[in-house]
């Protein structure tokens, strides 16, 4: 079974997504980015979550980290790598302005939380749980699965690749390769199948090592260019 979590961001350059209808797929949409997404795609989207096995997920605001960066990645916004604290306030108000604004414009609540670049700290855990949130997802760099933070449930992804058949997968639509194909042919589930399990502290903690020296050196590498 597959869970597709389809990040459409407003760089999108592959056209019309009017082939997702009524397929089960969560829409991890950027706040202020989605003002720009096309009229028909919007519409789309608004008629998809129409189906109860779809979800509406919320990229922080603008998917842009408050701290100034020259040289590394600035699309993470809740936890920052090279700067400042984002404080657990101003995460809290980003937040609650991007689902306010994502209400408005699909009538739909977002009930699943993407950290932008899957970067995020317990203030954003905390602030999740306590704005509605019922699920977080995380990069997954170990073959983590589901797991509850009090009543969130933490909800790692991996990129899609076209041979998946039983996992929980996210892709950038317009950027990411995606085989509609593939996909039409794969046992679709949807996040409700999800079942969180007992993860132990150590195997967490290194899957956030993981991702976080996977960032560091993609931004070092980029300096380096």
């Amino acid at each position: 079974m597959v869970i597709l979590d389809l990040h459409y961001e407003d760089r999108n350059k592959a056209g019309s997504i009017g082939w997702i209808l009524g397929l089960p797929i969560v829409f991890s949409l950027i706040p202020q980015g989605s003002i720009r997404i096309p009229f028909k795609d919007r519409e789309v989207i608004k008629e998809s979550l129409k189906n109860p096995k779809c979800f509406l997920g919320q990229q922080g605001l603008n998917h842009k980290c408050q701290n100034f960066h020259k040289y590394v990645d600035p699309w993470h916004e809740n936890y920052c790598l090279f700067g400042n604290k984002i404080t657990k306030e101003k995460q809290r108000e980003f937040m609650i302005r991007g689902k306010e604004l994502l209400f408005k414009i699909y009538k739909r609540e977002a009930e699943i939380y993407t950290p932008p670049n899957h970067l995020w700290n317990q203030d954003t855990l905390e602030v999740a749980e306590q704005i509605g949130y019922k699920y977080l997802t995380d990069k997954n760099m170990i073959n983590l699965q589901p797991y509850k933070v009090g009543k969130l449930i933490i909800v790692p992804e991996h990129k899609f690749n076209n041979q998946d058949i039983d996992s929980i997968v996210y892709a950038h639509y317009g950027v990411d390769i995606i085989d509609i194909e593939s996909i039409k042919g794969f046992k679709m589930g949807n996040f409700k199948d999800i079942k969180p399990v007992q993860q132990s502290y150590e195997k967490i903690r290194l899957n956030e090592i993981l991702k976080h020296s996977s960032k560091i050196g993609r931004d070092l590498k980029n300096i380096n260019r």
